[in-house]
């Protein structure tokens, strides 16, 4: 028999109901919503840890089955279902039609071989947009993770070298996130140690290249756990002063080198950006957001 609850946040965003979606998530090995999207995007300055009470999870025999949950913000869906319950799929569109929305909008990720889910979000009033996300990976025991630094650079990890500022800034400067810019202004490196002081990170594989004034010229963070295969990778982001230098390249390869010491057979990153293609990525999969009130159009 199905069992339906509500995800239960507490003041401890690593409770039991954390632990159970990130279980679910390791085995269900879903293409657009990894164990390490969930284990990285908890703790984003962007993400609201009360979405997380919208959250729907679906049990049969007390074990999970499905989890309705957001992107990042409530209008963006992601569904995940195991293989045997995929009949839930118009339960969990309806769920999210009535739990996930922002002011009525809400989109769904929908990969494109999945027709299934398709003709269910159909069927919901969902239409395809033009939005969408990629998957690429890397088999690692393919690639040569050979890179060399420049003159004055070199490698440290938030384990030797832990420095929130520097992190809030390459952060700032790389994407023009205005949380890591009210974070630099105010000097409040909370929020910023809330994604690195927490369980299941391993601060060896969060790796960043030192410029020769030492602040982070580029940074990768990778996301393994021994119960998986695979890495994920989130966040990769040059300092646009030291762009077109192969500090990108090398600050991944450090980590991937670092993982396949540990055990890791491939690496997974959701774009397709010429990067990473050209760092040693394939294309592996693509999901279209499928939105519902409103889609504008010419």
């Amino acid at each position: 028999m199905i069992h339906f609850r509500q995800y239960k946040y507490t003041d401890n965003l690593f409770n039991t109901d954390f632990l159970l979606v990130r279980d679910f998530l390791l085995k269900l090995n879903n293409p657009t919503y990894s164990f390490g999207w969930w284990d990285q995007q908890i703790t984003r300055p962007s993400f609201k840890p009360e979405y997380l009470n919208k959250f729907g999870l679906w049990s049969k025999n007390d074990r999970l089955a499905a989890v309705a949950c957001v992107d990042i913000n409530l209008g963006s869906g992601i569904l995940c279902v195991d293989k045997s319950n995929r009949t839930l799929i118009p339960d969990m569109i309806n769920y999210a039609k009535e739990n996930l929305h922002n002011n009525g909008k809400l989109s769904l990720l929908i990969p494109d071989l999945d027709k299934e889910y398709q003709n269910a979000a159909a069927n919901a009033g969902f239409i395809p947009t033009q939005d969408r996300d990629s998957e690429s990976i890397m088999i690692l025991s393919e690639r040569n993770l050979h890179y060399t630094l420049p003159d004055g650079f070199q490698i440290t990890s938030m384990a030797e070298g832990y420095d929130p500022l520097k992190f809030g800034q390459i952060m700032y400067r790389g994407f023009g996130s205005a949380a890591y810019e009210s974070m630099l202004t105010s000097s409040d490196t909370t929020p910023i140690d809330c994604q690195f002081k927490r369980p299941f990170i391993n601060l060896d594989l969060q790796i960043a290249i030192l410029a020769p004034d030492e602040s982070f010229a580029a940074f990768c963070g990778v996301w393994y756990t021994k119960e998986s295969d695979s890495v994920f990778i989130e966040p990769v982001v040059t300092d646009p002063s030291y762009q077109k230098m192969g500090l990108g390249k090398a600050a991944v390869y450090e980590a991937l080198k670092r993982c396949v010491n540990l055990g890791a057979l491939s690496a997974t990153v959701f774009s397709s950006i010429q990067f990473y293609f050209n760092i040693g990525f394939c294309p592996n999969s693509t999901s279209t957001w499928w939105a519902i009130n409103e889609v504008p159009f010419d």
